[in-house]
């Protein structure tokens, strides 16, 4: 029993937001930007209001959630066993619930992208190209 409660507390230490544990409540700007975040779980199809999340993202420099890391070690496994179309849809799935934790990270549309057109999923391709661009409008591959 107490060997259950310490892993509860350490998972809640580890979890915790940034300074939340110390009572520290986060900026309004990082407020703004967790509530544009708990938006899009309710709305993942709403191509204005991840965009308004990249351009919010900039300056605050959020981190990725340990979850979306998790889950992009899912993807890559995927991947690397991947023999056809419906096994790379597989990872695109995946990653369309990466994005969905840290859609401001231009790398994981660019993923995504790449897999979808692996995926034989063109349109969806092109669209998470575009929000790739967004993400990152300074890339080497932006021209």
């Amino acid at each position: 029993m107490t060997t259950l409660l310490n892993r509860l507390l350490l998972a809640l230490i580890l979890t915790a937001p940034s300074g939340a544990l110390a009572g520290k409540k986060p900026s309004p700007a990082r407020a703004a930007f967790d509530a544009l975040i708990a938006d899009l779980q309710k709305s993942p199809e709403d191509v204005a209001l991840r965009e308004k999340i990249i351009q919010a993202a900039r300056p605050l420099q959020p981190s990725v959630p340990d979850e979306a890391d998790t889950l992009i070690g899912k993807a890559t496994f995927v991947l690397k066993h991947a023999k056809s179309a419906k096994d790379y849809a597989e990872a695109a799935e995946i990653y369309r619930k990466v994005l969905l934790l840290a859609p401001w990270v231009a790398d994981h549309y660019y993923n995504a992208a790449t897999i979808l057109e692996k995926a034989e999923k063109y349109p969806e391709a092109t669209s998470h190209y575009r929000f790739y661009l967004a993400a990152a409008p300074k890339a080497k591959d932006a021209q």
